[in-house]
């Protein structure tokens, strides 16, 4: 099996040799979570293309890394006041419920920080 990240690609028999730092069955655990999270995900992202609205995806075009972040938090959204999908010097990308203030508190919020 080969799990692969933009940077690193990972052997299950690499794995072993991180067994001595490590709980085997917590590693397990974890693993089978981000399995979930991955399925959650592909769903997620096929909810925003079928419900947002295209003028969305044409704002966001350049930001593939917050649609990610958010695909990959959109099922948590609702138990939470916001998700930041982007935090950087000079740009800010938050997710939130669509709710009437939601816009003022974020700006409100952002402007204090």
């Amino acid at each position: 099996m080969r799990v692969k990240n933009q940077s690193t690609t990972i052997r299950k028999e690499d794995v072993a040799q991180f067994s001595g730092s490590g709980d085997a069955e917590f590693h397990r655990k974890i693993q089978g979570k981000l399995e979930i999270q991955e399925q959650k995900t592909a769903q997620n992202l096929g909810w925003l293309f079928a419900n947002m609205h295209p003028y969305f995806f044409i704002t966001m075009k350049q930001e593939d890394l917050a649609i990610m972040h958010l695909a990959s938090r959109l099922h948590d959204i609702a138990g939470e006041r916001k998700i930041t999908l982007i935090d950087q010097d000079k740009k800010l990308i938050v997710a939130r419920l669509d709710m009437p203030g939601s816009i003022y508190d974020t700006l409100k919020r952002s402007a204090r920080a």
